[in-house]
């Protein structure tokens, strides 16, 4: 029988935080650079938490870094208290007039270059208001930006997705224009659209976006994709191959398309917008830096969203 944990104060805070980048980062190697310490030291303060849980956490060794049953039950609640003093030190800061922390942000890849996206433009406004606060961003798939959220992972984020959880707000920030392209050694290249019928697009082999793979145009076609991307510059690789046909936001397909390496096609028929969300949790919009940024990024966007 496992003897009772020991009470969180009698275990090295640091000890867990060390812990909590391992695991986040998929090993010791990776870890280092986030926490500055060498692998021996890592190393040891991993086997002081072991000693001092009196549980083995991980297996590490050359089949790689996992986590045990027990282990992933230490991180789960790793997670649950790092979230916890970070949301306390958020809020005594506001009780104090002072506006300080780590506000985390997601946002889906390939948004950057989009001429309506002005997150530039509003980290800048927020930067003026909120000097002391530590910004977070991290390129998040659309797919596990809503757990993120739900879990406390991140404060906000802008997604393609308006999530149907109740504790979930959205804000529309601006739009995506989503085309049909092949790349230029495809045989629809050199076809006009004329040629390329509705029916011809149907039995094309096509790769797709994971989280696009719902939208009502991919009912077009008459099989599953050949090939899909987590990443839209995995899609974009997919598509120049020459070997699939599929749908891609206009700006990121714009440079390809000048160098003639891609074509956009059937524009008529089979194209739509995809609108693009500031997402955040009710509980996240508690904190007077969630509701700063939340200023910052509607006020930057309101020209698109007119």
């Amino acid at each position: 029988m496992k003897s009772a944990l020991p009470q969180i104060s009698d275990v090295e805070i640091s000890q867990l935080r060390v812990f909590r980048a391992v695991v986040s980062n998929g090993g010791f190697s990776a870890a280092q650079l986030e926490l500055g310490l060498s692998r021996s030291t890592i190393s040891g303060k991993m086997t002081e938490l072991e000693t001092r849980l009196g549980l083995s956490l991980c297996k590490r060794g050359r089949g790689g870094f996992f986590l045990s049953p027990d282990g992933q039950r230490i991180f789960e609640q790793t997670e649950d208290l790092f979230f916890a003093l970070e949301n306390f030190r958020k809020q005594a800061g506001e009780l104090r007039g002072q506006i300080t922390g780590l506000l985390r942000l997601g946002v889906v890849d390939q948004i950057s270059d989009h001429p309506d996206c002005h997150l530039d433009r509003a980290l800048e406004a927020f930067g003026r208001t909120a000097p002391e606060v530590h910004i977070k961003l991290a390129v998040i798939s659309p797919n596990e930006i809503e757990q993120a959220l739900l879990s406390g992972k991140i404060e906000a984020a802008i997604t393609p997705s308006a999530h149907h959880q109740s504790s979930i707000k959205s804000r529309m920030l601006f739009r995506e224009d989503i085309f049909l392209y092949c790349g230029d050694t495809h045989p629809f290249f050199d076809q006009s659209d004329k040629e390329i019928s509705l029916n011809k697009i149907a039995n094309t082999p096509y790769a797709q976006r994971d989280y696009y793979s719902t939208m009502p145009y991919y009912t077009v076609f008459s099989h599953p994709a050949s090939a899909s991307a987590a990443q839209m510059e995995g899609l974009l690789h997919l598509i120049l191959s020459g070997r699939y046909i599929g749908f891609l936001p206009s700006n990121l397909a714009a440079p390809w398309v000048a160098k003639y390496r891609l074509k956009r096609f059937r524009a008529d028929i089979m194209s739509f917008s995809a609108k693009m969300y500031l997402a955040y949790t009710e509980q996240a919009l508690s904190l007077r830096m969630v509701q700063l940024f939340r200023k910052s990024i509607i006020d930057a966007h309101k020209k698109t969203t007119k």
